[in-house]
């Protein structure tokens, strides 16, 4: 025997809408900065500190100033 599931109609129609948007390449997807996560990416504070440690600088600059600090310095001097 066969489960079956029932759905609201708001679920049913809003599904539709779906299908639909993605039939007419009208779909898009919000999604938030957290999604990466469970890929094994980062979070953007672990990233930052992986990159402070990488080039030995002071815990006084902010997370931006970091992250610029090591493109100027680590990413120029790689690609040259």
């Amino acid at each position: 025997m066969a489960n079956t599931v029932l759905f609201s109609k708001e679920f049913v129609k809003d599904i539709s809408e779906i299908k639909a948007a993605i039939r007419n390449k009208k779909l898009v997807v919000f999604a938030g900065a957290g999604i990466s996560v469970d890929s094994g990416i980062p979070k953007w504070k672990e990233l930052i500190n992986r990159l402070q440690q990488d080039i030995d600088i002071s815990d006084e600059m902010d997370f931006l100033e970091i992250a610029q600090v090591y493109k100027d310095g680590v990413l120029k001097k790689s690609i040259a």
